[in-house]
C-alpha cells in the first residue's frame, strides 16, 4: 500500500512539474514594436480547479517577487467570474489583458505590450496557481530580448603611426596611417564595412588590414564597437576618400549609417629645388666665362 501511495504521488507530482503551464513568447522584439505573451495549461491531468494566473518579470526585480508581478486573472467567487488585475501601472499605461479561470480547460492569461523598450527585454514567467494533489503552484520561464536598429557613426579618425598627418588630413608621401571608425551597431550587433577609393573613382570594399574590437553595450539595448584600418599612403593619394558603415552589403556607401574621411598627399620639392639652384649657378657660370673670353679676344 505504501508504495501504491508513493507511486500515485509521483504520478501527480511528475504531471504537475512537466509541461503543465506553458507560457508563449517571442524570443525576441524590435525595440518600439508590440509584442505579446499567452500562458495556459498545456496538461490539465490532475488538476481539479484553478485560481489564478499570475506574470511576473525580472526588469526590476527578481522573480516571483511582489515588484516583479505585472498582471493577474483571477477566479472571483462574488461574481462567479474570472476578474484581471493589474500589479504594474506603469506597463498598465500601455498594455492590455485578458484571460479567465473559469474552466480548467480553457484557462488562459495574455498579455499585450505596445511601443516597446529596452527594459522590456527581460525574463517572463507565468505562475498558475490550482489544486490537485496538495501541489499549487506551477510556472513556466521565457526570456525575450530586445532587438535594436544600428545608430549614428562617430567621425572618423586617422593618427600617424609613420610620417604625418595634420588636423586637414593633409600627409606627406609614405605615412603609415591608423584610420578608426566607431558608432552604435544595433544589437545583435552589426559589424562595420570599410570601403576606400581614389580621386575619380568609385568606393571599394577593404578586405584587409583591419582590426574590429568586441562589441559593448552602451545603454538603451544599443551596443557599440570600434574599427581600425591601417593604410600606407602612396604618392597616388593627391585625394583618397574612405567610409565606414554598418552592416554594409551591397555597393558601398548604400548603408543608412556611415562616416567619410579624406585625406591629401604633400610633395616633397627638395630635391627640384636643388637642381633648379645647380642650374642656375652653372648658367651663371658660363656667362661670366664668356665675359671673360670676350676680354681677352679684344685685347
Amino acid at each position: 500500500m505504501l508504495m501504491f501511495i508513493l507511486f500515485v504521488l509521483f504520478q501527480v507530482q511528475a504531471g504537475v512539474f512537466g509541461q503543465t503551464v506553458s507560457l508563449s513568447a517571442p524570443i525576441s522584439f524590435a525595440i518600439g514594436a508590440d509584442f505579446s505573451m499567452r500562458c495556459e495549461l498545456s496538461d490539465t491531468t490532475g488538476i481539479s480547479d484553478i485560481n489564478s494566473f499570475m506574470i511576473y518579470r525580472d526588469a526590476d526585480a527578481a522573480l516571483g517577487t511582489d515588484e516583479s508581478k505585472i498582471v493577474s486573472v483571477d477566479y472571483n467567487r462574488s461574481i462567479s467570474g474570472s476578474v484581471v488585475q493589474w500589479q504594474n501601472s506603469m506597463l498598465e499605461l500601455r498594455g492590455a489583458a485578458s484571460g479567465n479561470v473559469d474552466a480548467v480547460d480553457s484557462a488562459f492569461i495574455e498579455l499585450n505590450l505596445t511601443q516597446s523598450v529596452c527594459n522590456d527585454s527581460a525574463t517572463y514567467r507565468c505562475t498558475a496557481f490550482v489544486t490537485t494533489g496538495g501541489v499549487t503552484i506551477i510556472s513556466d520561464d521565457q526570456s525575450i530580448g530586445a532587438i535594436a536598429s544600428p545608430g549614428e557613426m562617430n567621425a572618423i579618425t586617422a593618427t600617424a603611426i609613420e610620417g604625418t598627418i595634420d588636423q586637414n588630413g593633409v600627409v606627406t608621401n609614405e605615412t603609415m596611417l591608423n584610420i578608426s571608425c566607431s558608432g552604435s551597431v544595433g544589437n545583435p550587433a552589426g559589424n562595420i564595412r570599410w570601403c576606400w577609393k581614389l580621386e575619380g573613382a568609385t568606393y571599394q570594399e577593404v578586405t584587409s588590414g583591419i582590426t574590429e574590437s568586441v562589441a559593448v553595450a552602451a545603454g538603451n539595448c544599443q551596443l557599440e564597437r570600434t574599427s581600425t584600418l591601417e593604410y600606407n599612403v602612396t604618392d597616388a593619394d593627391t585625394m583618397t576618400m574612405f567610409l565606414c558603415e554598418v552592416n554594409g552589403t551591397y555597393a558601398c556607401g548604400s548603408a543608412p549609417y556611415k562616416s567619410e574621411f579624406s585625406i591629401t598627399t604633400v610633395q616633397t620639392t627638395t630635391d627640384n629645388g636643388g637642381a633648379n639652384g645647380s642650374s642656375k649657378l652653372n648658367f651663371c657660370g658660363s656667362a661670366i666665362l664668356l665675359a671673360v673670353l670676350s676680354i681677352a679676344w679684344l685685347f
